[in-house]
């Protein structure tokens, strides 16, 4: 003998008919974390961040002017 029976409910109603808990909120609040955190990393990206977190550490004005006079070939 064989018994079929078809339920037609929605996601929300399967997990409260079979008693599963509601990790919605705690799924939501995960999200926004990582979404904050992607943002965040992309703003690091941004070219006006770049130069930023570059000039600390690039050399000073007179040693870019040397540089490109170098580069153009107009050594002292």
């Amino acid at each position: 003998m064989k018994v079929t029976i078809n339920v037609e409910c929605t996601p929300e109603e399967a997990r409260v008919l079979l008693g599963l808990p509601n990790w919605k909120p705690m799924q939501d609040r995960m999200m926004k974390g990582a979404e904050d955190r992607v943002q965040a990393y992309f703003k690091k990206l941004d070219p006006k961040e770049l130069v930023k977190t570059w000039l600390p550490v690039a050399p000073g004005t007179e040693q870019w002017q040397s540089l490109f006079s170098k580069w153009r070939g107009e050594e002292k």
